[in-house]
């Protein structure tokens, strides 16, 4: 796709407005059969100001059909959004990154959320970390392990 480019430049600056344009233009993008477009609207939820698109992002890793690569940018974009908004009460960034750690799949995907994570305080982290401690992935318990040790 020759306008990827300027799609994704485009997206990228709407997604940071926030606004009601931006979210509709980067639905249209999700929802098209071009893997081109669908993989620059997932990079540009990342830089999402606020939680709206949060839901867009969770859904796109629930998908079932989503490839390795389309997966990484979905991931990455969630865990863009969890850092970037910290203005939320406690039980909603508990809430929020309860969820994405349930959907990290892959060794790479929990080792990366793990360490990004520890940037946050609270009981709550160390709840999460408890999930990972006793995955059946050795390397990703003992990352768990070293992560709480960093607390």
């Amino acid at each position: 796709d020759k306008d990827a480019p300027k799609a994704f430049v485009y997206l990228r600056l709407a997604a940071l407005t926030g606004s009601d344009d931006a979210l509709t233009a980067i639905k249209s993008y999700l929802s098209s059969d071009n893997q081109g477009r669908q993989r620059v609207a997932l990079t540009a939820l990342g830089g999402w100001p606020d939680d709206r698109a949060f839901d867009l992002v969770i859904e796109a890793l629930r998908s079932a059909d989503l490839s390795a690569k389309f997966r990484k940018e979905a991931f990455n974009s969630a865990l863009e959004l969890l850092k970037s908004n910290k203005k939320r009460s406690v039980e909603k960034n508990e809430e929020l990154w309860t969820e994405v750690a349930k959907m990290a799949k892959t060794r790479a995907e929990k080792i990366k959320f793990m360490r990004v994570l520890t940037a946050n305080r609270g009981d709550w982290v160390l709840d999460i970390l408890d999930y990972f401690e006793n995955d059946s992935d050795d390397e990703v318990s003992f990352e768990a392990e070293k992560q709480k040790e960093k607390l």
